[in-house]
This record gives structure tokens, sequence and C-alpha cells, in this order.
């Protein structure tokens, strides 16, 4: 065997011995500045913490003594002075315990535990000091502080606190820096102690491993020696060679078998020395020591290998080469040992070719071979065991003879002990065993195969005892198995006739029972066949109900041969009738001319029940589809359930039926009844539903929701007028539920014993589903096409409300344009006259012009009040008052022909409203009332309070629910066609004549009820007059009486007046006419334009009349901007409407005065004295 190596283990080299010294030194180095650097960035950090700590002080005492200073009364001091030096001591404190910028320097926080806890106690000081210093500046400030007080006494004590803590604080810092520099020295002391160990160490090592190298090296010699001496003791060859492949050495005997001299050999290449081919090819094989060069490994070269001798002599060898490492694993050249091996190598080829031609019949023989080992193991196996056994050569190998995997059973079915396998046997007695039936498990067909087996022992030539089994065996699975179906096939007709689920007989055909099996005895109600061979003597008599059906069978037998599904009734051995199914034929002739009969019975007396059964569910089936047929074609819920009764009594075999509906109490309202007993004996059932008492059969379900089941009126009817009629019947109960609905009961008799069937009372339970189901969609339908009228009512409400306030929206906006022009047109109209005489050609035609504007005037003022954009001051009022002080302008209005009648109400509640708004509304109504009965006739003027719910504002469009006052104007004309009153509040919609009006009447009306958060409704017949009602919202306040201001005294002045409008004519006009009156006018055509000269003014300006609505900004805010440079000056507005800076709901804000366009020059002087002449 070669070696790896020559040479002995050496000690390891210096080198490895200095680097480990040099990592040594230099982590040593590493952890020195480490953790000099450690200290110091520490040391650094604690030396910023007491700069900042000694930084907080100060600046507690600089807040200290600004406040002391402060508190003394020195002026100079304000609070931020002193509060500025608590926000930097409080912020730098922050920044020691959280991190930040400290006293110039950034810190990093604070983590020891004690230092921080003294960083929170110092800044709970801090915060009590800022409350204390606050609390005695405040009082400073009030001036009711007093030098040396208690309060003064607990400042200073506080500061003292804050001072204290500042001061434990830096010397917890101290401490912590003289505890980190301890640390530190402590650190490098131990370093230094290290580094000195280390260097003792290391000169102790280096001179132990010098004496241990000079040891090695004379021991290396000695081996030496020793080695020359056992190569040349080997009896194997020996070669080494370099790493060049050279020879180094050779052995005695390697020098014999190659025929070359050690010293003639030494120095030349190993392939010229060691000659080797391959003895098959006869080509060159590389030398081994080139492979184990190039992988540093062991090699080896197969038997086959021939060394051809520098003679000539060709030698079969065997060999193998090694490396020669030194002691750090390096390769230092390769041995190669080898020997002859020519003469094993011709026996080996002698056995192999006997191997081959045993193999070849091994191998091609039918029946399966094996080979046991001594233990019983098998050493080999032929294909053909293999493939008998279901095994391959390397699982059959693998088993061993007691493997559990081993699943061998007898001829008898019992497990084989493997201790008597053949194979054993001859191994344990050395004689030869023949002829063993074993069963073996096959894994792929995962049965047992069986197979007959032989065994003979193979001894060696020295020796008694068995070398080796042969054991051969054939396969008799399929003899086995057919045996085996013989015998099965005979066990299981036995087994079919014992068990079969049908009864099997044969019979003669004179009635004679010659043999049963069990089913049949069970059939015809016996224990046993040999008990039904005892009761059954004569079939004709014994079994048949009726004999003349036992003779129909056998004459068709005769003819046919065999009888298929012969029905007929026969008797069981305790009396009772059954139905019977029987198949059979006609199996052979007896000596006596009669024959043999064979063949199979049933039982089908439930299977004819069940078809019966089948009949009255297709009959229910077709009643459900008959009722679900009437639900979808029937809306009426009466005629539904009048049907569906009828429906269920036609079609589904019930004797009667009976539908109750009952109220939402759950009491009886109405019932349906159909049925045989649809007579005078329903009569006193009919009474007691008639007086609101249930059926106790309904009163039993209550809120249950499956089938009540009363079978032959049992105790649950006592009580019930058709106890006596249901004793001959079932009774089935349930509820007319669906959803969260409840409709009533519905029960139905039906003949005794078909009511417990739960299928009958599932098939009832959903034809009452289904009838509740109709009922429910019934509601729903009516409930649908409700809810669809009333949202079709409501759409039409959105759609007027819609258009009327977008004709609301452009009439107010045509009435403000409009207004300007006629304030124009009667501003200079009303000067022309006053400077005219009477008898002036033109005086007449501006006459003229001045009325027509006047009118037109009027108009847009009603086209204002439909906006609900007219300028009103609500007053609280009680109509009942109004209504009776507008009495005689009323009468005025209507003429002789009407009747006028008042009907107030008492204890009418109050309204907010301008009075001569409703002026409006009654001139209004009034004269259309008269306009609607020129025969003359009655107008009804009513009032009440009245309470609107929930329910009636849920009907009707923008109307809340709450309390009302009503104000109703009746007339007893002719009404109004429906076309007409869905227009009749549409502004210029008339009912009149041509020049007979304007049709803006009632369109102002309209408008003022919506301006005042009320509500208008006109109801009217042909024939039968109209009304009108307005609902106006309950004001719960005390009523104020109106009143009419007197204007005394002269409407000149001589007030500077500050003037605003963009409209250029309208602001000349109204200059001009003040300046007639005796005014200083400062005229201003823009928002800006009147704020300069309001700056440039040094006189006061008594009053500004301003427009309201106008480019860049509104009077209001023009108002609060003058008002900043004469804060005296009074304002009048004017426009022809209000935006909704000045106006909310259609109310001027209180104490704001206001003239509405278009106005008469002597108005616009009125109302400027009149302000200018009140009273702040």
């Amino acid at each position: 065997m070669a070696r790896e190596s020559f040479l002995p283990n050496t000690p390891e080299k210096p080198v490895r011995l200095y680097a480990v010294l040099g990592l040594c030194v230099l982590g040593i180095c590493i952890a020195i500045i480490v953790t000099w650097s450690t200290g110091r960035r520490m040391t650094v950090h604690h030396a910023r913490l007491v700069h900042t700590a000694t930084e907080i002080k100060f600046q507690v005492s600089q807040a200290h003594i600004w406040l002391e200073e402060g508190l003394l009364g020195d002026p100079t001091v304000e609070r931020d002075t002193f509060m500025t030096h608590l926000d930097q001591a409080e912020a730098l404190a922050v920044a020691m315990l959280e991190g930040g910028m400290g006293a110039g320097e950034p810190l990093r926080p604070v983590q020891t535990a004690g230092l921080r806890r003294e960083i929170r106690s110092l800044r709970g000081s801090l915060a009590q000091y800022r409350s204390q210093s606050l609390e005695r500046w405040a009082l400073r400030e009030q001036g009711t502080a007093q030098v040396g007080s208690p309060r003064d006494q607990r400042l200073d004590s506080v500061y003292q606190e804050v001072v204290e803590s500042n001061q434990a604080m830096i010397e917890a810092l101290h401490s912590k820096i003289r505890f980190d520099l301890a640390q530190f020295y402590w650190t490098l002391f131990g370093i230094l102690v290290f580094v000195t160990v280390l260097a003792v160490l290391s000169w102790y090592s280096l001179r132990r491993y010098i004496g241990q190298r000079n040891r090695a090296i004379a021991s290396l010699s000695r081996s030496e020696e020793d080695l020359r001496t056992t190569l040349m003791s080997i009896g194997d060859g020996v070669i080494s060679t370099d790493t060049q492949g050279r020879v180094t050495r050779m052995n005695e005997v390697a020098q014999h078998l190659t025929a070359w001299d050690e010293k003639e050999a030494l120095g030349r290449p190993l392939e010229e020395v060691f000659a080797i081919a391959n003895a098959l090819t006869g080509k060159e094989v590389e030398a081994p020591i080139h492979r184990v060069l190039r992988e540093g490994m062991v090699v080896g070269l197969a038997n086959h290998t021939v060394l051809t001798a520098r003679d000539g002599t060709r030698r079969q060898i065997a060999d193998s080469a090694a490396p020669i490492r030194v002691c750090d694993g390096e390769i230092t050249g390769v041995v190669l040992v080898f020997r002859d091996v020519t003469e094993q190598y011709e026996q080996e080829r002698r056995v192999q070719e006997s191997e081959t031609r045993f193999r070849a019949l091994f191998e091609l023989m039918g029946q399966g071979v094996v080979f046991h080992a001594p233990d019983g193991r098998i050493v080999d196996a032929n294909p053909a065991a293999q493939r008998i056994l279901g095994l391959t050569l390397d699982q059959l190998q693998a088993r061993r003879p007691f493997d559990p995997s081993w699943k061998c059973v007898d001829s008898d079915g019992q497990d084989f002990p493997m201790s008597e396998h053949p194979a054993m046997e001859v191994l344990r007695t050395g004689e030869a065993v023949a002829g063993v039936v074993i069963g073996v498990f096959h894994p792929g067909r995962q049965k047992f195969v069986w197979i007959r087996v032989s065994a003979v022992p193979l001894f060696s030539r020295d020796s008694g005892k068995p070398l080796e089994v042969f054991a051969s065996f054939e396969d008799i699975t399929e003899l086995k198995e057919a045996e085996e179906a013989l015998r099965s096939s005979e066990a299981e007709l036995r087994y079919l006739f014992d068990t079969a689920p049908v009864g099997i007989f044969r019979t003669t055909s004179t009635g004679r029972v010659l043999k049963v099996n069990p089913k049949m005895a069970e059939i015809v109600g016996c224990d046993s066949p040999e008990q039904a061979l005892e009761r059954y003597q004569d079939l004709f008599v014994d079994l048949y109900a009726d004999s003349e059906r036992r003779s129909v069978f056998l004459d068709r037998l005769q003819r046919e041969g065999e009888i298929l599904q012969f029905e007929y009734e026969g008797f069981r051995r305790n009396g009772a009738r059954r139905w019977f199914m029987m198949n059979a034929r006609l199996s052979g002739y007896l000596e006596d001319g009669s024959f043999l009969i064979d063949g199979f019975t049933s039982d089908i007396t439930e299977r004819r029940e069940a078809q019966e059964r089948i009949q009255h569910l297709n009959l229910v089936l077709r009643a459900i589809r008959e009722v679900n047929q009437l639900i979808t074609r029937e809306k009426d819920a009466e005629q539904l359930l009048r049907k569906a009764n009828q429906l269920m009594v036609a079609h589904r075999g019930y004797s009667s039926a009976l539908v109750i509906r009952t109220d939402a109490n759950g009491r009886p309202q109405t019932y349906y009844h159909a049925g045989e007993d649809n007579s005078p004996i329903f009569q006193p059932l009919a009474e007691h539903i008639e007086a609101g008492m249930l059926p106790p059969c309904c009163r039993l379900l209550d809120s249950k929701t499956e089938v009540l089941f009363v079978p032959k009126a049992e105790g649950a009817c006592a009580g019930c007028p058709q106890e006596n009629t249901c004793q001959t019947f079932d009774t089935l109960c349930v509820a007319l539920r669906y959803a969260d609905r409840f409709f009533g009961y519905i029960a139905v008799a039906l003949p005794q014993g078909r009511g417990y069937d739960p299928e009958e009372q599932n098939l009832f339970q959903e034809a009452a589903n289904d009838v509740a189901f109709a009922l429910y969609t019934i509601e729903q339908e009516a409930q649908v096409k409700q809810a669809t009228a009333e949202r079709e009512r409501m759409e039409d409400q959105l759609q007027q409300a819609q258009k009327m306030e977008a004709v609301g929206r452009l009439a107010g906006g045509v009435a403000h344009d409009f207004n300007n022009m006629l304030n124009v047109i009667l501003g200079y109209t009303d000067t022309s006259l006053l400077q005219m005489d009477r008898g002036h050609p033109l005086y007449e035609a501006m006459t003229q012009i001045h009325l027509a504007a006047e009118r037109s005037a009027d108009l847009t003022r009603q086209l204002l009040a439909f906006s609900r954009k007219q300028i009103t001051q609500p007053q609280v009022l009680n109509l009942n008052t109004l209504l009776e002080n507008q009495s005689k302008m009323l009468d005025r209005l209507i003429g002789e022909d009407v009747e006028l009648q008042f009907v107030p109400a008492t204890s009418l509640w109050n309204v907010r409203l301008d009075p001569s708004q409703l002026d409006q509304i009654l001139a209004n109504l009034v004269v259309n009332a008269r306009d609607a009965m020129p025969e003359g006739g009655t107008i009804t003027i009513e009032t009440g309070n009245v309470v609107l719910d929930e329910a009636y504002s849920s009907r009707l469009l923008s109307v809340e629910a709450g309390e009302y006052v009503l104000l109703a104007v009746s007339d007893s004309g002719k009404g109004l066609p429906p076309e007409m009153q869905e227009q009749i509040f549409e502004p210029f919609f008339t009912t009149k004549s041509k020049g007979e009006g304007t049709g803006l009447g009632l369109s102002t009306v309209y408008g003022i009820v919506q301006q005042n958060q009320g509500f208008i409704h006109l109801y009217s017949e042909m024939e039968s007059g109209t009304t009108f009602k307005i609902y106006l919202p309950r004001v719960i306040e005390e009523a104020v009486q109106p009143t009419q201001e007197e204007d005394h005294g002269p409407l000149t002045g001589r007030e500077t007046l500050l003037v605003v409008e963009d409209e250029e004519q309208l602001l000349e006009l109204i200059g001009s006419v003040l300046e007639e009156y005796g005014y200083t006018v400062l005229a201003a055509g823009s928002p800006q334009q009147a704020m300069d000269l309001a700056a440039k003014t040094k006189t006061p300006i008594e009053l500004m009349l301003t427009d309201v609505v106008m480019p860049g900004m509104n009077g209001k805010m023009l108002r609060a901007r003058i008002q900043a440079e004469h804060p005296e000056i009074k304002t009048v507005y004017m426009s022809g409407y209000t935006d909704n800076v000045i106006v909310k709901q259609g109310m001027v804000e209180p104490g704001l005065a206001f003239i509405q366009k278009p106005f008469s020059m002597e108005g616009l002087a009125r109302k400027v004295r009149r302000v200018l002449d009140a009273d702040e």
C-alpha cells in the first residue's frame, strides 16, 4: 500500500508565530486609540454639559435680576425682558435632556439615569419659578404689588430652589466626568499590563520553537535512514519521483520488474523506466504520477495494465500512486507502488469464462433460481425469479430471511413461517427438499402468487456444512387460482341464495314448495325457510288470496316458459294481506307430468302505496300550478282567496278548505270556505268566526310558522263548532305570513292518515306561502301606485315652484334696472313742472309723462313684491286688528252689489308682517273676488289658528310643519277651470279682458307671502266660487299698533351731503335737486371717488346718500369705510331692490334708512330731512 509521504512532521515555520504576534500588537494599538478617542469624546461631551448647565444658571440669574428691577419700578423692564432669559434656560435644559443646541455647541441626549433625574428636577423648578414670576408680574401690572410681601419671599425661595437644583446638576456632571476619567485610566493600565504579559509570552514561545526545530532536524536524519532500510525490504516495487516526474529512488523489487538499475534510472522520466500499456487495447497508458500531481490524491490503475520491462518482458501489474507531502501539506514528489499479478490475472480469466457460460444458462431458465448464503440471505436470482416474485435483484438482496416485508402463506392461507422455508430447512439439515407449495405476495400485482419450491445444498471442499443453497421454483398461480375459483363459485352460489335481497323459491305446478331462501321466508312472515316449507303446503290455498290468479299464472308460464313482473295479492303467515311481484320460469318436468318452477319474489306493498301517494301528489302539484297561475293573473285579494280555496278542494283532494283573513290586531275580518260540508253543518263555525273568535286550530298556531297537524280532531279541537264533523278527517292549519306581514290563517281537512305525511305538509306550507306572497304583492302594488301618484304630485309642485322662482328672478332684475330709468324721468319731470306755469304749452305733456312714469313705478313695485325683493319694515301684528281697520277701505273697493263678511277667529295668534304688504294682499284678493262676481255676491274674509303636522307638510313642497295663522278670502263667483289654476300666480297672466288688468295682482300676493316664509293655496270649483288660503308663521311676541309718520316742518337744509350713485344721469339729478333745497352736495360716481372726497373734505359730512349695489363695493361696505373718516355721518340707502348684503329675507337691518327707487324729488328731500333731524 502506497504511503502519502516519506517525511516526518516538522514544527511550524516561525512566520506564523510572527504574524500572530503582529496582529496582537495591531489590535492593542487600535484598542488604545479607540479608548483614547472615546474618553476624549465623553470628556468633551460632559464639558459641554457643564458649560450648558453654567449657562442655565447665568440665564436664570439674569431673569431674576431683571424681574427684581422691574418689580422695584424700573419702567424700562418689560415682561419679555426676563421671560426671554427663562425661555433660554428652559431650551438649554431640554437640549441636555433630549439633544439639540446647547450653549453655542450641539449636545447629545444625556443617557445617565441619575443625571437625567437631576435635569428633570431642574426643569420642574424652572416651571415653578416661571409660574411664580408671571403671577408676581401680573400683580405689578395691576398696581397691587408690594415689595417684600410673602409673594416676593415665595419667589425668592423658588429662585433659590432653581439655583440649588442647577448646582446639584453641575456637581453630578463633575462626578460623572471624574468617573469616566478614572475608567479611562484603568483601561489604559489594563492594556499596558496585557502588552507586557504578551511580550513575555512571545519571547518564551520563540525560544521554545528554536529548540523544537533543532530536535526535528536530528530526528529527520534518523528517519531518512530508517526509510531507506524499510523501502528495500518491501515485497512490492516502489519508485519515487520528484514533482517533474523524474525518478528519485527505486527498491530492488522495482529494479527487477523494470530491468532497470537504480543508478541508471535516477533522474530519468518515469515513462522511460516504467512503460505501461492497456492489456486489452495495447495503447500506452498515462503514468499515474501525473494524475496524482494534478489532483493531489491517491490514484490506482486497473488490473488489466501491462508493464513492459527494459528487456522486453511483459508482466500484468496492479499499481497505485500517492503524493509525498511535507508538514505544511506541500507536495514534493510522488511514490509509485506496484506488483506482478500475471498468474492471478490468468486464473481470473479462466474463472470468468466459466462464469459467463453458467450466467447464460442461469439467465435463460424458465424456472426461478435463487442462491442463498449460509445465513439465508439471497445472493443472486435469475430474471425468472425476479419476474415471478415481482422484485428486482437489488430488492431481493436487500431482504433478510426474516424480514417482515416477506408475506408468505401456506395452502390453507395461514402465515408460512420463514424458519420452515425450503432454503432454511436445507441449511439446517444439509438435505435436499422438493415440492413445497408457498404463496408469496407479489407487490406489483398486489396479490399472492403460488410457487412450488425445491432446494439443494452446495458444500465447500473442506467443510460438511452447506456453503450455499440452490433453490428453484415454478409459478403455479394459475393452477392454484383455478382450484380456488371452483371452490369459491360453489360457496358464492350458496351465499347468494342465502343472502339475496329477494325471495328465491322452487315449487311445482301442483302447489308444493320444494325450496326457499331466508328472504322468501321473511317475505311471507316466517322465521326460517324450514318454517315456510311447513306452513305453505298448498300454494293455491295457503298463499294466493285469489286462487284464480294462481291459475292464470300457471297457464301463462306453461305457454311462454317465463313470466316477468307478475303481481298478485297473497297472505302472510299471520294472515295479513300483502302485494307480491314474481319473476319465474319453467325449469323442467317431473315424472308425474307436473313441472318445476324457479323464480324470485318481492314484497311490493309499499311501492303500490307509494304509487297511490304519487298520484295524489300529482294532483297536489297540479293544484299548486293552478294556484300559481291564479296568483299571476288575479289582482283582487278577495277573489284570489275565494278562488284559491276552491282550487285546493278541487285539485288537491282536500275535503274542505277554510281561509280566515284577519285585521292588524289578529281578529277575524272575513272568511272564505269551500268543500263537501259547505252546508248548514258549517253555519255554527261561520257564526263563531263572525263573532270575532278564531277556531282552536288557528289559535294554537299563535306565532308559529310551521304547519299544525291535528289528527282525528284531538283534544286540541275542544270547543270548536266543527269538532264532531272533523272526527273522520285529519286537519292541517298554517298561518298566511310573508316577510313581516301577517294576513290570516288557512285550514284544510283531508282523509285520515294522509295528514302526517311530511311531504304533504311541506306542499301545503308551500301553497300557503304562495297565497301569502300574492297578498303581499297585491298590497305592495297598491302602495307603489299610491307612492307613484304622490311623487308625480310633488314633482308638479317642484316644477311650479322652480318656474315661479325663475320668473321672480327675471322680474326682479328687470325692475331693478328699470327703476333707475324711471327715477331720472320722474326727477326731471318734477323739476320741469315746478319751473313751468300751468299755461305753458308743455305743462300738460309733462304732466302726462309724470303720470305714466308713476304708473310704471307701480308696476315695478309689483314685480319687486312678486320676486320677494321688495323692501319691507315688518312688525308683529294681529290680523284681526288690521282687518277691522281696513274694512272701510275694502267697502269702497267692492261697491254696493257685493257683500263683505269678516269672520275673525278668537285668540288669533300674531304674525310678523309689513302693514303695507297686508294692504296689498287684501286689495288684490278683494278686487279679484269682486271682478269674479259681475252680478254681485259675497266676499268672506276669515282668520284662524292652524297647526300643520309632518304628514301634511310631507305632501306639499317647501311647507314646514308648525303653527300658522290662516287668512282666507272666498268669493261666490263662477270659479276657475283647472288649466287656469296652474298659471294663476304667474306674472302678466290674467283672466280679465284686454285693458282691464295687468296680470300682476296675484303674482304680487304670491311674492309677499313667500317673502314672509308663508305659503298660499288656491281652492276653486266651477260654479262654486274660489278661495285663497294664506298661511303665515306664528310669532310668539306682543303685537304693536301700526303708526303713521307725520311730516312737518321745512324740507330745506344747509348740511353737507355725500351722494354716491353709479348711474350718471341720476347722480346729476339728485345733486341738483338737493342743492335747490339748500344742501351742499358732494357727488361721487363710484365708491372709490366717494372715499377720496370724504378724505379730502375737512368740513363735517352730516349724511351720505348711497346706492346699495355698485361696481367694486356695495353701500354697506362703503359706509364702514366712510365712518372711519367721519364717525358721526348718517346714511340713507337707495336702490331698485336690495342686495343680500343689506337685506335678508326682504327685511332691512334695524337702524338703517332706505328709500325705494323710483322716488320723487320731494320724497327724497323729506327722507333726507327726516334722517338728519332724527335722534341717534
